[in-house]
């Protein structure tokens, strides 16, 4: 369990800073899952494409992987 937590961490803090490098907010952070909202939907690709390509470069020195899926909508948001 604190090995799984540690994984989590590393992966909620290199969502948070990818996220926040696209000039977007971490709405919610689940355990499982993060959503985030942009201004623009440009923002939002960025953010998604960047985010793949860091977990791709740690990867490639990690003993252990951490792997993502990544969605995307566009509309305007509710709160």
């Amino acid at each position: 369990d604190d090995a799984a937590g540690v994984f989590q961490r590393e992966l909620y803090d290199l969502v948070r800073s990818v996220v926040e490098a696209h000039y977007g907010g971490v709405v919610t952070a689940p355990s499982d899952g993060t959503m985030a909202a942009f201004l623009g939907a440009a923002d939002g690709l960025a953010c998604a494409v960047e985010l793949q390509q860091a977990m791709f470069s740690r990867n490639r020195h990690a003993e252990d992987e951490l792997h993502a899926r990544v969605g995307l909508s566009l509309g305007d948001g509710r709160f």
